[in-house]
């Protein structure tokens, strides 16, 4: 073989290798890509199972918070506690119909025990529906028009007022009025010289 045929056959080969390393990156790319978007579970109620390291959690119910496909895990809120869990180990949780009349629309809710967004933990808000799809309740947030979509366990009645407490209440009204009384009598009593004549009579 002359060494025209040879350098042709190099180039050749050299090529074809990085046609082939390109389209195994692009396979490596795609299987990455599918599996970020393979994560039915996410924002799901699920309910944990077959867990040997930490069996205290077995029968517990979380949310699915987000998937890593990287470790092929979700990232699952169990109380206070954010574990990562894999998909053999997770099932949908059933619904509790009873989740669904836990509250009124309008009621009055206070947020609690919320993972994924604690700043939120302890804020008011007020109840417009429930949403059967995602199984959650849609509550408007106080002081915005800002909706979030909560489950029945991160809601507790709230039965302060929507802005701000009352001014006056009846025993402040009540109160108030009884001050006023005195101290209209007092002025009048001091305005009248009869009275001021009696007191020094009797005294």
């Amino acid at each position: 073989m002359s060494a025209a045929l040879r350098a042709y056959a190099a180039r050749e080969g050299t090529t074809r290798s990085e046609q082939r390393a390109a389209s195994s990156g692009d396979g490596e790319a795609g299987a990455s890509t599918a599996a970020d978007d393979d994560a039915p579970l996410v924002g799901k109620r699920v309910t944990l199972t077959g867990l040997l390291a930490r069996p205290d959690l077995n029968g517990q119910t979380g949310e699915a918070i987000s998937f890593s496909s990287a470790s092929g895990r979700y990232t699952v809120g169990v109380g206070d506690e954010q574990i990562a869990l894999r998909a053999t180990n997770l099932s949908v949780a059933r619904s509790d119909s009873r989740d669904a009349d836990a509250f009124a629309p309008q009621s009055r809710v206070r947020i609690k025990a919320l993972v994924a967004k604690p700043e939120l933990n302890g804020c008011g808000g007020t109840v417009i529906e429930w949403n059967e799809d995602k199984e959650r309740f849609v509550v408007e947030l106080d002081g915005s028009l800002q909706k979030m979509l909560l489950r029945a366990a991160n809601l507790e009645r709230d039965r302060r007022e929507r802005w701000a407490p009352e001014m006056h209440t009846a025993a402040n009204l009540a109160h108030i009025a009884s001050e006023m009384d005195r101290k209209i009598a007092e002025q009048a009593q001091n305005a009248s010289p009869f009275a001021q004549m009696g007191l020094e009579g009797s005294g």
